[in-house]
């Protein structure tokens, strides 16, 4: 069976944690599904990951200006960043287009991840005879209740495709409310955890508390509510210590917090933490907190779970299907500060409560098979289903 996967985000150098999860699927196929990955270039040289895949890149631009793709938060972050990289759209999905085409000849199957992939691979597979499904992640489905655009974007996706996934049961039931004609196309597969996860042992000796704060600095991810809890709560001691592992567009205005608040011997920014690197950043941390504002499954929450770390994340889709309040983590309505702060110090305060929810995290992780074989059995299903025309 030979798959090919359209992505605009693919880590493409080892210290690189673009679509990371992508990367991980494909490793854990069965021999007999042989999978060829295509995806942009970018302005750094292209040193592929170890894995089981054949990986090809398609080039837009001057090496130097490919900014489009690959970095935080996506297409949309790119474009904010910097305004005149919009220009080299046409170009892109010119070449994407004709990159896929190519590539899709020689395929049986395309998987496509995130909309627009997905609405280019099902004019890809219309135009060749080759079906198509695509996964949806994170803001996928979330921006179409707020705009008209990804709302169009996310019809089309549903007409072109074979199947859609989502990766959290959240998404699953938006998509399926809002678009009831296509709720037969619609499927539930959550992402999977490394193995190594598992085998972290549970119960810290820090001397102080680490709290952790694993992903991309961006605005939505809420980071600025953790400092702002951390400073100004009069109740939680000193004997702490915040790690920042990620960058993005936030970095200078939390530094800037940093210093404002007087932060500075507490809070480290250890910057982006390469994929093999993440189990030894969380076997040393005591909590996670994920203060986001919207999510689609996080990544960093699983990870820290299976690790067994408490958790403090919002209230919010994609995080709260996961953590149940009290049982195997806490959680605090998005942006209120008051219940975050409350929620850390209970941790912070407590050892045997860490422990505790720690245990009861990695146990509920467990009982739901979350493994990337099992993530990749479900695909493996899903795609001999669509090849023998059970799902169209």
């Amino acid at each position: 069976m030979r798959v090919l996967h359209l992505s605009t985000s693919f880590p493409l150098h080892p210290s690189s944690i673009s679509g990371i999860f992508i990367h991980r699927l494909l490793n854990h196929f069965s021999p007999e599904i042989q999978t060829t990955v295509l995806t942009a270039d970018s302005r750094e040289a292209v040193h592929a990951l170890e894995g089981s895949y054949r990986l090809q890149t398609f080039r837009y631009g001057p090496k130097q200006l490919q900014v489009i793709a690959h970095e935080a938060g996506g297409l949309p972050a790119a474009f904010r960043r910097s305004r005149w990289s919009a220009l080299l759209l046409p170009i892109f999905f010119i070449s994407m287009l004709l990159h896929t085409l190519l590539a899709a000849q020689k395929s049986d199957l395309l998987h496509a991840h995130w909309t627009v992939n997905g609405v280019l691979a099902g004019l890809v597979g219309r135009l060749i005879r080759r079906p198509v499904i695509t996964t949806l992640r994170g803001e996928d489905v979330n921006r179409q209740s707020t705009s008209v655009l990804h709302r169009a974007l996310l019809l089309s996706c549903l007409r072109l495709s074979s199947a859609v996934v989502t990766v959290s049961s959240a998404m699953y039931k938006g998509l399926v409310e809002t678009f009831p004609n296509y709720a037969s196309k619609v499927s539930f597969i959550p992402n999977g955890v490394q193995d190594e996860f598992y085998a972290i042992p549970i119960g810290r000796s820090n001397v102080r508390v680490t709290l952790l704060v694993l992903g991309s600095l961006l605005p939505v991810k809420g980071v600025h509510l953790i400092l702002s809890a951390l400073a100004e709560s009069i109740v939680i001691t000193k004997q702490w210590q915040l790690v920042l592992a990620g960058t993005g567009p936030e970095k200078e205005r939390l530094d800037a917090m940093v210093q404002q608040y007087g932060l500075a011997d507490q809070v480290a920014f250890s910057g982006q933490v390469p994929p093999g690197e993440i189990s030894n950043i969380l076997a040393g941390a005591d909590i996670l907190i994920q203060a986001s504002y919207r999510e689609g499954r996080p990544n960093a929450v699983i990870e820290a779970m299976a690790a067994g770390l408490p958790v403090v994340g919002s209230d919010i889709d994609g995080i709260n299907e996961v953590i149940i309040h009290g049982e195997n983590g806490l959680l605090f309505p998005a942006g209120d500060v008051v219940e975050l702060t409350k929620q850390l110090k209970a941790l912070i305060d407590s050892r045997t409560l860490r422990e505790k929810l720690g245990r009861a995290a990695r146990q509920s992780l467990i009982d739901q098979n979350l493994t990337w074989s099992g993530c990749a059995l479900a695909y493996e299903e899903m795609y001999r289903r669509v090849l023998a025309g059970e799902m169209v």
